[in-house]
Protein backbone atom coordinates (compact mmCIF):
# COMPACT_ATOMS: atom_id res chain seq x y z
CA UNK A 1 0.00 0.00 0.00
CA UNK A 2 0.74 3.59 -0.87
CA UNK A 3 0.06 6.87 -0.06
CA UNK A 4 1.19 10.04 -1.82
CA UNK A 5 0.22 13.19 -0.77
CA UNK A 6 1.01 16.12 -3.42
CA UNK A 7 0.71 19.66 -2.93
CA UNK A 8 -2.12 21.27 -1.48
CA UNK A 9 -4.99 18.99 -1.55
CA UNK A 10 -3.83 16.21 -3.89
CA UNK A 11 -3.72 13.15 -3.00
CA UNK A 12 -2.86 9.12 -4.27
CA UNK A 13 -3.71 5.70 -2.99
CA UNK A 14 -1.90 2.64 -4.14
CA UNK A 15 -3.08 -0.91 -2.95
CA UNK A 16 -1.40 -3.86 -4.55
CA UNK A 17 -1.63 -7.59 -3.92
CA UNK A 18 2.03 -9.48 -5.32
CA UNK A 19 2.86 -12.87 -5.96
CA UNK A 20 6.10 -14.30 -6.29
CA UNK A 21 7.36 -17.64 -8.13
CA UNK A 22 10.77 -18.92 -8.17
CA UNK A 23 11.34 -19.85 -11.67
CA UNK A 24 13.89 -22.32 -10.13
CA UNK A 25 13.03 -25.14 -7.62
CA UNK A 26 15.63 -26.10 -4.80
CA UNK A 27 17.75 -29.03 -4.88
CA UNK A 28 17.82 -32.13 -2.59
CA UNK A 29 19.96 -33.04 0.34
CA UNK A 30 22.47 -30.26 1.00
CA UNK A 31 21.52 -28.45 -1.47
CA UNK A 32 18.20 -27.89 -0.22
CA UNK A 33 19.41 -26.49 2.98
CA UNK A 34 22.00 -24.20 1.65
CA UNK A 35 20.53 -21.38 -0.10
CA UNK A 36 20.80 -21.06 -4.17
CA UNK A 37 23.10 -18.66 -5.00
CA UNK A 38 20.99 -16.67 -7.38
CA UNK A 39 17.33 -17.49 -8.09
CA UNK A 40 15.39 -16.12 -10.71
CA UNK A 41 11.27 -15.34 -9.61
CA UNK A 42 8.33 -13.65 -11.50
CA UNK A 43 6.36 -11.00 -9.90
CA UNK A 44 2.47 -10.59 -10.60
CA UNK A 45 0.10 -8.15 -8.59
CA UNK A 46 -3.53 -6.67 -8.44
CA UNK A 47 -5.02 -4.20 -6.82
CA UNK A 48 -6.37 -0.55 -6.98
CA UNK A 49 -5.43 2.92 -7.32
CA UNK A 50 -7.48 6.25 -6.99
CA UNK A 51 -6.73 9.49 -7.12
CA UNK A 52 -8.33 13.03 -5.94
CA UNK A 53 -7.48 16.64 -7.52
CA UNK A 54 -8.13 20.04 -7.01
CA UNK A 55 -10.06 21.61 -9.90
CA UNK A 56 -11.62 24.78 -10.54
CA UNK A 57 -15.21 23.29 -9.44
CA UNK A 58 -13.72 21.58 -6.50
CA UNK A 59 -11.82 18.08 -5.92
CA UNK A 60 -11.93 15.31 -8.52
CA UNK A 61 -11.76 12.10 -7.19
CA UNK A 62 -11.26 8.74 -9.88
CA UNK A 63 -10.55 5.18 -9.61
CA UNK A 64 -8.99 2.38 -11.22
CA UNK A 65 -7.97 -1.01 -11.92
CA UNK A 66 -4.04 -1.51 -11.11
CA UNK A 67 -2.32 -4.53 -12.54
CA UNK A 68 1.46 -5.28 -12.61
CA UNK A 69 3.87 -7.76 -14.13
CA UNK A 70 7.82 -8.33 -13.88
CA UNK A 71 11.09 -10.27 -12.50
CA UNK A 72 13.94 -10.41 -10.66
CA UNK A 73 16.65 -12.41 -8.95
CA UNK A 74 17.09 -12.94 -4.87
CA UNK A 75 21.12 -13.10 -4.69
CA UNK A 76 22.01 -15.04 -1.82
CA UNK A 77 24.06 -12.82 0.99
CA UNK A 78 25.98 -14.59 3.67
CA UNK A 79 24.19 -15.20 7.06
CA UNK A 80 20.80 -15.87 5.11
CA UNK A 81 20.81 -12.18 3.85
CA UNK A 82 19.93 -11.38 0.19
CA UNK A 83 19.52 -8.61 -2.00
CA UNK A 84 16.97 -8.79 -4.79
CA UNK A 85 16.75 -6.36 -8.07
CA UNK A 86 13.42 -6.37 -9.72
CA UNK A 87 11.80 -4.62 -12.72
CA UNK A 88 7.91 -4.49 -13.34
CA UNK A 89 5.41 -3.04 -15.35
CA UNK A 90 1.94 -2.05 -15.19
CA UNK A 91 -1.29 -0.44 -15.49
CA UNK A 92 -1.51 2.82 -15.23
CA UNK A 93 1.27 2.67 -17.59
CA UNK A 94 4.76 2.59 -15.29
CA UNK A 95 7.81 0.92 -15.19
CA UNK A 96 9.43 0.51 -11.43
CA UNK A 97 12.70 -0.89 -10.83
CA UNK A 98 13.51 -1.52 -7.54
CA UNK A 99 16.04 -3.19 -4.86
CA UNK A 100 14.90 -5.07 -2.10
CA UNK A 101 16.98 -6.07 1.11
CA UNK A 102 15.78 -9.03 3.13
CA UNK A 103 16.53 -11.86 5.41
CA UNK A 104 15.14 -15.85 5.31
CA UNK A 105 14.66 -16.86 9.03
Amino acid sequence: MARLRGPGRDRDWRVVGLATIDLLTPGRGAARREARSVTPYAIAGAGWMSSTLPTGAGLYTSGEFALTVGGGVRIAAPRGWHVAPEVRIGWEPQVQASVAIGRRW
